[in-house]
């Protein structure tokens, strides 16, 4: 909400779930915006997705962290 043009952002979202506020705010302050899925642990899939752990792929953060950069 407050970051400054430019700002690199990457969200994480839980498996199965899009919300498009961060990439709205960040398209409003001129921001470069990425994001990645995560993956749902299993036995979780009845819990609300707000409540969910994420397993984050390090491969997978790395590549999307270099496009950062």
């Amino acid at each position: 909400m407050f970051a400054q043009p430019n700002t690199k952002v990457l969200e994480i979202y839980p498996q199965h779930y899009a919300d498009h506020a961060g990439y709205d705010l960040a398209y409003l302050n001129q921001c470069a915006y990425y994001y990645m899925d995560s993956q749902t642990p299993d036995g979780q899939a009845s819990v609300g997705v707000e409540y969910q752990d994420m397993y984050v792929d390090i491969t997978h953060l790395e590549l999307n962290l270099q496009k950062l950069l």
